[in-house]
């Protein structure tokens, strides 16, 4: 059974096709993050000549806030920041987790991949979640069909996840076949000291979980 598909991106401004799989590079507006971006899995075995395609996807997605941090627009002149209320952030599930493994990417629908990652979950701060193994899908990735070839797209907006990095998860609704992993809206690096890294600068984990909590025993819009 294949669950609605709900992009991250608003609108999708330009899709290029090209020859070739090529590793997926970091976004420019995620959270830093010093480790490298992984290699997609699911990439061609090199020895093996075929035919493979690349999306590339430049998608636009207005300014909002999570926790009181203003999250800028990815185009200029899109609207205010803080146009979208806090409730963003609540409006399915957040946690706290450690990237276990990467799996191959898989079709949402037509030309519409996700990567699906392996999460294994310290804290649940906020919705329907367990602490324990669990399963996200980030937009973009690599579906290899073997000899006919692969399909490689690439997401511009896309946080980027690195296995053994830990991170605060925003996560939407589920996405694929069942069982859907939950789509990642937002990705925040989290150090090894427990500083996470938002986008107006570094805050104690414990500092945005509070934020966090706030919010929700306050219906989803307080001012913080």
């Amino acid at each position: 059974m294949t669950i609605g598909v709900k992009p991250i991106g608003l609108l999708v401004v330009t899709a290029v096709l090209a020859a070739g799989c090529a590793t997926v590079p970091p976004p420019s507006n995620s959270p830093a993050v010093s480790s490298p971006t992984p290699v997609a899995t699911g990439s061609p075995n090199p020895a093996v000549s075929r035919a493979c395609s690349r999306a590339d996807l430049s998608v636009d997605r207005g300014p909002y806030v999570i926790a009181g941090i203003q999250v800028p627009g990815f185009f200029p002149g899109m609207g205010r920041p803080g146009w979208q209320t806090d409730d963003l952030a609540l409006r399915d599930v957040v946690v706290v987790g450690t990237v276990i493994s990467e799996e191959a990417g898989f079709f949402a629908e037509p030309a519409y991949v996700y990567t699906p990652f392996a999460v294994e979950v310290d804290q649940v701060v906020h919705g329907d979640a367990r602490v324990g193994r669990m399963r996200v899908a980030v937009e973009g990735g690599t579906v290899d069909s073997g000899t006919a070839g692969c399909y490689t797209m690439h997401v511009d907006i896309a946080p980027a996840l690195e296995p053994g990095a830990r991170y605060v998860l925003f996560l939407t609704d589920p996405v694929g076949p069942e069982p859907a992993p939950r789509a990642v809206w937002d990705a925040w690096p989290i150090d090894a000291d427990s500083v996470v890294s938002t986008y107006q600068g570094p805050m104690p984990l414990a500092d945005l979980v509070d934020r966090i909590d706030r919010l929700s025993a306050a219906g989803g819009s307080p001012t913080l």
